[in-house]
């Protein structure tokens, strides 16, 4: 069934003659499940994967390592159009490097608000409110966990009707009409469907809003048709879901080729998360989008826009949890100086980091091993430099003295230090568990059911927080969990729970000494030399591809995507570890233009 296909029977799933028709949740909820029986599904109810656990994460495991490079300097330049990289034997059937088959991605709640700006340019348009999203492995576009419960179906409703209300209100713009009102409400059709469902609409599926309207407009006069089929348009899966059905590859039956307007909603969805903007559409239009240097000229333009800049911070603050500063409280008999207002700057400042990384450096030895960061007076004196004002400015450690042998890349920011860590007191656990799930793509087991709460006089603590872990952990089967990621966690034990540096905890000389089962038991000292060895490591480069491949593809990987992973893995290597040559090597990869079909 095709895209628009959808669209016809979402139209007809239900009487739509009357004002107040989109309060019935079974029109949609009647089309989803069309969407279900001719897709492959669109999310289970609960968001449970199948693999026992009911966490929606599917297979993850770090899919293996390889070994490469390490990070160079990068450029600002995002370059031409590398070929595709090098992929070993068991990965050169070309079936292996793209994806089965997986659920429908559904427009995250940014993607719709994006859509919905772009899609009523130059129009003020509501405020739209959606259910909270769940994510996996932090982010929001997993297709796994992407159910349409009927709350959801309740927003896009109330959602449509404002977004229509713009549009009734705003006729001379949207559908201006001094004639033939049927005529008129062709056009609009035509117009507002096309970019509604980012493809020209099929002949079947126009006629029948062409039917629908006319009917709207004898039964209640041309601007509330026009409204309802703008509602009509809002609601339909061609418009909530980007559908992704391809047609037969002529080369291999067991693949399935994304046409031009699939591939054009794919890239833009990704790259800047909205509906593709008009040159976008005009190559689709023209079908130019299957030729691999047109496509990766299209990434290097969207990428570095506005838009592209924007949706790449959003794809940092997912992997790297930056909103999480916005819940961190401190006690203020334990750091009397801290205030609630710290938390923008301490936010502002992570986000800075994490974009000159990317942009300016560009490799994940930049991430990891920086000497720049960005600060304010208290900031600044956080980190042991001198800055002057409230004003965040850049600051080159490399010559700071004492700041340069305690500071260095993402995992000495004051802000990752701060909302890893509590109220009282840093936290070990979750700085290693952050660096074990988003740096080494592990998964944690789960916590038992009953875990007793580490009791300590917060005041008057008499061991570091490494010793009452340590104390701890030695009970039952607690070690042997806990070890892997706490081991990267006590690397940190010279930063107390706002960032600052210390030499001493609880009165007692910081023990940051550490064995890495994590990193082949190598011996560190500190968070400059395990930020290091991380840089250098092959498995965190894999794991950043991983992410990025998560966040792409808006999948979890299983162990048939691992030829694809692969393929991103040595890219990231040929090319030093860029990160943004990274994005590139999805985007110029068969997998990005293909998928493997049902019957394979």
């Amino acid at each position: 069934m095709r895209n628009d296909d959808f669209a016809k029977h979402a139209l007809t799933a239900s009487s739509w003659s009357r004002p107040g028709w989109l309060r019935q949740p079974v029109t949609l909820a009647a089309a989803l499940c069309l969407l279900v029986a001719c897709s492959g599904g669109v999310g289970s109810g609960d968001g449970d994967d199948g693999d026992g656990d009911g966490d929606g994460d599917g297979d993850t495991g770090n899919g293996g390592s390889s070994s490469g490079g390490r990070g160079g300097n990068g450029s600002p330049n995002l370059g031409g159009a590398p070929p595709p990289p090098p992929v070993s034997d068991e990965c050169k059937d070309r079936a292996k490097r793209i994806l089965e088959k997986d659920g429908v991605a559904r427009l995250t709640a940014a993607q719709y608000r994006n859509t919905v700006r772009d899609l009523f340019a130059g129009h003020t348009v509501p405020q739209i409110d959606f259910p909270e999203e769940r994510a996996v492995h932090g982010f929001l576009n997993n297709t796994k966990v992407q159910a349409t419960a009927e709350s959801l179906v309740e927003g896009y409703a109330t959602a449509s009707e404002k977004l229509a209300k713009v549009v009734a209100d705003n006729l001379s713009d949207f559908a201006p009409c001094s004639g033939d009102e049927v005529a008129c409400g062709k056009a609009f059709i035509a117009k507002f469907g096309a970019k509604a469902f980012r493809r020209p609409l099929a002949d079947d599926v126009r006629t029948s809003f062409e039917t629908f309207f006319t009917q709207m407009r004898t039964e209640h006069g041309y601007a509330t048709a026009i409204r309802l089929v703008t509602e009509a348009f809002l609601n339909a899966p061609a418009f909530l879901y980007r559908l992704e059905p391809g047609s037969a590859d002529e080369s291999d039956p067991a693949l399935a080729k994304l046409d031009d307007y699939e591939v054009a909603s794919r890239l833009s969805y990704m790259l800047t998360d909205t509906m593709p903007d008009d040159e976008l559409f005009s190559l689709a239009e023209e079908g130019k989008l299957g030729d691999r240097n047109a496509l990766l000229a299209q990434a290097d333009r969207l990428m570095t826009s506005d838009k592209g800049r924007e949706a790449i911070a959003r794809f940092h603050d997912q992997w790297l949890h930056t909103n999480a500063i916005d819940y961190v409280r401190r006690d203020s008999r334990i750091y009397p100086d801290w205030k609630l207002a710290d938390n923008d700057a301490y936010k502002a400042s992570y986000r800075k980091f994490i974009e000159h990384a990317f942009w300016e450096e560009g490799t994940v030895e930049a991430l990891l091993t920086s000497k720049t960061t960005f600060a304010d007076a208290r900031l600044g004196a956080i980190q042991g430099v001198d800055v002057n004002g409230n004003d965040l400015q850049k600051v080159d450690l490399a010559s700071k003295g004492d700041a340069s042998s305690q500071r260095a890349g993402l995992l000495t920011q004051p802000a990752w230090l701060a909302f890893n860590a509590h109220d009282t007191i840093d936290a070990p656990v979750l700085r290693g568990l952050f660096i074990f799930e988003r740096f080494l793509c592990f998964e944690p087991p789960a916590v038992p059911d009953e875990v007793p709460p580490l009791e300590f006089d917060a005041v008057n603590r008499k061991q570091t927080a490494r010793m009452m872990l340590e104390e701890q952990h030695e009970q039952g089967s607690c070690k042997t969990c806990h070890k892997p990621f706490d081991t990267l966690g006590f690397a940190f034990g010279h930063y107390d729970a706002v960032g600052a540096w210390r030499t001493e905890d609880a009165g007692l000389p910081v023990n940051a000494k550490v064995e890495l089962p994590a990193l082949g038991d190598k011996s560190v000292e500190g968070a400059l030399e395990l930020a290091s060895e991380l840089a250098k490591s092959s498995e965190v480069r894999r794991c950043v591809a991983t992410q990025w491949f998560r966040y792409g593809f808006g999948r979890t990987e299983q162990s048939s995507d691992s030829c694809i992973i692969e393929e991103l893995d040595s890219g990231m290597s040929e090319s030093g570890g860029d990160m943004r040559a990274l994005v590139k090597t999805i985007v110029g990869s068969e997998a990005f233009r293909f998928r493997r079909t049902l019957q394979q």
